[in-house]
């Protein structure tokens, strides 16, 4: 049997609605550039796409590992996770973008935005509802909640990385020093840095709460609609 089988994963409804939902996003914008000729928010093509990774990841680990139980492939593909993870909340920074332009209704573009933010929050999430499914079959339960919780506290930090020192995942890898100075710098000295302190508490609770929102959402186990 191959390592990647369509018909293995249980959750096809799920990723069409996913694909469905982007692809609208990306619909308001191919409809923005046609109207004014302008690829003013093209860029969040790109920043859904970033997206998109964490979630892809999360769910091999989740279809993969659950049956392979390769502890050091579940650390390697979490680490890989986390990484690409703060890229999902991130569009909603994206708002600071948001201005009355080019002869384009605010309204209109104020969907537009919240549309792709929507999307990557909500990967993000779905990403770190399968990330959860997955360590649980590697950590008792307490262990995975508290990782959660860093998880949150980190992704809200690497926000603001890439939105105020414009900082991207992949410069662990190809600008690592630098990086790595400035994230000392705001640990050291948090005092010298408070808008990094409220960014990080803020977005952590309020990830945490979408979270646990997502989880009690009201299921039927019969209902199949």
């Amino acid at each position: 049997m191959p390592l990647i089988s369509w018909n293995r994963y249980p959750d096809k409804r799920l990723a069409l609605l996913i694909l469905v939902s982007f692809a609208f996003s990306v619909a308001l914008v191919w409809y923005r550039v046609q109207r004014t000729g302008l690829v003013t928010y093209y860029f969040l093509i790109w920043n859904l796409t970033l997206a998109g990774i964490p979630l892809a990841i999360a769910y091999l680990m989740n279809a993969w590992l659950k049956e392979y139980r390769r502890i050091f492939l579940f650390y390697a593909m979490g680490a890989l996770w986390l990484a690409f993870y703060p890229n999902a909340p991130y569009i909603i920074t994206d708002f600071i973008h948001l201005k009355a332009r080019h002869h384009i209704p605010l309204w209109f573009d104020t969907l537009l935005i919240f549309s792709f933010a929507w999307n990557g929050f909500v990967a993000g999430l779905i990403s770190v509802r399968y990330f959860h499914l997955t360590a649980l079959h590697y950590w008792p339960a307490w262990l995975v909640w508290i990782t959660l919780l860093v998880v949150f506290g980190l992704s809200s930090f690497g926000i603001y990385l890439g939105r105020f020192l414009r900082w991207n995942s992949w410069d662990i890898l190809s600008n690592p020093l630098p990086l790595f100075s400035d994230i000392l710098d705001r640990i050291a000295n948090p005092e010298d840095h408070p808008r990094t302190l409220a960014l990080v508490v803020l977005y952590s609770a309020f990830s945490f709460l979408a979270y646990l929102v997502i989880l009690h959402l009201p299921r039927d186990q019969k209902d199949t609609a």
